[in-house]
């Protein structure tokens, strides 16, 4: 019984993400099998109360090319970060490069309504990945955070954001210091 509780408890704590140190699997004998140490998805900054209606465009950039040779790959777990990695939206003039992990932020500000705009990612030695009519949630509607996840390939790849169920939205612009539909 205890160690069903024990293996119960283990995959709540890896689900949620968790980092977890390599564990004996429930059940085997002292020297068995192992769980290997996982990290965690980058996580939606935490608003400060100086900028609680900011929102942020955050996220990874993952090298998606094994997927090509290896299609039983975990993702992300398996795709290695992509670092310098420039993550852009020039409608609003605003970029960031990832870090060692592949990870990058990018702080829009206030978001007055609801919008849409490109997002544009290039690292050497991948094709130039595009996302366009991405959308641009108000606080209200994202919490605060926007997460992309992206693979680069060798390729340049193109894709536009679609769901059968919400109407396009209009192009984003910055006025003064907040983005808005235009």
């Amino acid at each position: 019984m205890s160690r069903t509780l024990f293996a119960a408890a283990f995959i709540v704590v890896v689900a949620c993400g968790t980092t977890a140190r390599t564990m004996t699997a429930s059940g085997s004998p002292p020297g068995g099998p192992t769980e290997a140490a996982r990290t965690s998805p980058s996580i939606a900054p935490t608003p400060s109360a100086a900028s609680a209606a900011h929102v942020a465009l955050y996220g990874d950039v993952r090298d998606g090319r094994p997927l090509a040779t290896n299609p039983n790959l975990v993702v992300p777990n398996d795709l290695m970060p992509i670092a310098g990695a420039t993550v852009s939206i020039p409608a609003l003039g605003l970029s960031a490069t990832t870090d060692a992990r592949g990870t990058f932020n990018i702080d829009l500000g206030e978001v007055a309504s609801d919008c849409a705009t490109d997002v544009i990612v290039n690292a050497a030695g991948f094709g130039v990945w595009t996302y366009h009519a991405t959308p641009i949630w108000t606080y209200e509607h994202s919490g605060g955070g926007i997460r992309l996840y992206i693979q680069l390939l060798t390729n340049a790849e193109e894709n536009t954001y679609t769901h059968k169920l919400e109407t396009p939205r209009p192009g984003c612009v910055r006025v003064g210091s907040a983005i808005r539909g235009n």
